[in-house]
């Protein structure tokens, strides 16, 4: 017995001191404690749900009050027949509404997603870095996530399918116009309305904590690697660019200058050669007359 309480004392102190709470600073934490407080809501809305249908008759054999409640599965005889105003003995109105399909997916999905967001939050608290650190474990959540809110809009609608049946069923004023000396009277559907927006509101949760998911995974960060890397070639494109601009710039204005450098030394020259030539003519001049 000393084991079993060790162990069960160890987990106790890792629950105590391990856990983390910044999770719940970000949209992806938040989101789950409201996926968590709403599939319980919904699971309980669908489950307490229920009406009754009662037949005020004349005849004590149809006298009765029929309650309908999950999986809302009802088919039994309610009432006689209206001919004219004249009934028959042998014509009865037989009443069979089958919506326990959507009902029963309903409440599994609740039951399914309150059990992943108290996992996942569990997650978040203790096993946030190793989830962090490892691509798989957002991966995973984030198809888990997608599977969970796919359910919840399929089988909000096909709850919200049986919903109908049941009310076109049992509307009063077909019931009082086909039965024959009765005043029938049905019990609300309203909790049932509020269970269908609860799916629905679900739904919106579960699907929206995609986006937050999605910047976790490997997908958002490889992408947010390539959009840098594409950042950093057209940077060192334009770089490249402006550089073999600068120096084209600077080898024109190297040339021009050159050229007229060149074009400046010319009529120098020029001209020196040509004084140089009419000294020397005047020095000859000078002997020549000295001799003489």
């Amino acid at each position: 017995m000393a084991q079993p309480q060790q162990m069960l004392s160890v987990a106790l102190d890792f629950l105590k001191t391990n856990y983390n709470f910044n999770t719940f600073q970000e949209p992806r934490g938040v989101m789950r404690v409201f996926q968590f407080v709403f599939s319980i809501w919904g699971f309980f809305a669908v489950r307490d749900f229920s009406f009754e249908v009662r037949m005020d008759c004349q005849d004590a054999l149809y006298n009765r009050v029929h309650n309908i409640d999950y999986p809302f599965e009802f088919g039994e005889y309610v009432c006689r027949r209206r001919i004219g105003d004249q009934k028959t003995d042998n014509t009865t109105i037989f009443l069979s509404v089958d919506a326990s399909t959507g009902a029963q997916f309903f409440a599994l999905t609740a039951v399914l997603s309150l059990l992943y967001a108290l996992f996942i939050i569990f997650v978040y608290c203790y096993l946030d870095e190793m989830y962090k650190s490892k691509p798989e474990f957002p991966m995973a959540d984030f198809a888990l996530t997608g599977i969970l809110a796919f359910f919840w809009l399929i089988f909000s609608l096909a709850l919200n399918s049986g919903a109908s049946a049941m009310k076109s069923t049992f509307n009063v004023q077909n019931l009082a116009h086909s039965c024959y000396n009765c005043d029938p009277k049905v019990s609300s559907f309203t909790d049932l309305n509020i269970a269908l927006m609860i799916g629905f509101l679900n739904f919106f949760l579960w699907a929206s904590d995609l986006w937050f998911l999605y910047k976790e995974t490997i997908w958002f960060q490889n992408r947010g690697v390539i959009y840098n890397q594409q950042m950093f070639s057209q940077q060192q494109q334009q770089y490249v660019g402006s550089n073999y601009d600068q120096q084209q710039q600077q080898y024109g204005q190297t040339s021009s200058y050159d050229q007229q450098q060149q074009y400046t030394q010319q009529p120098q020259q020029f001209g020196q050669q040509h004084y140089g030539q009419q000294q020397q003519g005047y020095d000859q001049y000078g002997q020549q007359f000295g001799q003489m």
